[in-house]
């Protein structure tokens, strides 16, 4: 059974809303872990991401242009 163009439009923007979420908790844990692990001795691979190379500036501006961006209805 196919689905119809509706419902994959649908699931579409529902898995960009689920990736937006994901990717705003990844960046809001890397912020709440660099209050509790200033030191570079306590990072660990997993936490290497762009994200927290980033500046607290340009972390501001990525989230003000993302939430910009979403439709209306879909915004939280």
């Amino acid at each position: 059974m196919y689905a119809s163009v509706e419902e994959t439009v649908v699931v579409d923007e529902l898995m960009q809303i689920l990736v937006e979420c994901v990717k705003q908790a990844d960046t809001e844990a890397l912020q709440i872990r660099s209050l509790f692990h200033t030191d570079s001795a306590y990072s660990d691979d997993y936490f290497r991401s762009e994200s927290e190379m980033m500046s607290s500036r340009e972390l501001i501006v990525e989230e003000e242009e993302e939430t910009s961006k979403k439709p209306e209805r879909f915004k939280v």
